[in-house]
């Protein structure tokens, strides 16, 4: 089974966000001593709330997958996905090698791009020298 590169961009996704719901799981752990343990209905929705907050913080923009097996992540905030000294980044690449050979996606590197805003964008929303408004002429 070959995937398209959209497809393979889906899959990296959704594993993307399957990581950082095991991180999340990780991070709120069990109600009780459990070792092993199934989520209860409101542990799931804690963890799945963390991790959607999680993910939405790195603000990814775009994920790429290239024929030479690379992909590109797009984001706001690298620094998140990265980690301190690169543990994040490591132990996301070791999670997709593991999971996406399940799908016959191979990865020969990740790469992280930084997305900012587009110069300009948004000058008419500070500082552009207007005083306030002044209501009778603009109601």
């Amino acid at each position: 089974m070959t995937l398209t590169n959209e497809a393979a961009c889906e899959e990296i996704a959704a594993q993307i966000g399957w990581f950082y719901f095991n991180k999340a799981r990780e991070k709120i752990g069990p109600s009780d001593d459990r070792r092993t343990y199934e989520l209860t209905e409101h542990e799931y929705h804690a963890v799945a709330h963390e991790a959607e907050c999680l993910i939405k913080e790195l603000g990814i923009t775009a994920i790429k997958y290239d024929e030479n097996k690379k992909v590109v992540i797009h984001l706001r905030k690298p620094g998140l996905l990265i980690g301190w000294h690169g543990t994040v980044i490591d132990a996301l690449n070791k999670y997709l090698d593991k999971v996406l050979i399940t799908y016959e996606i191979q990865i020969s590197g990740l790469t992280i791009k930084e997305d900012k805003d587009i110069p300009g964008l948004f000058n008419f929303t500070y500082g552009n020298g207007w005083g306030a408004f002044d209501e009778e002429e603009y109601p």
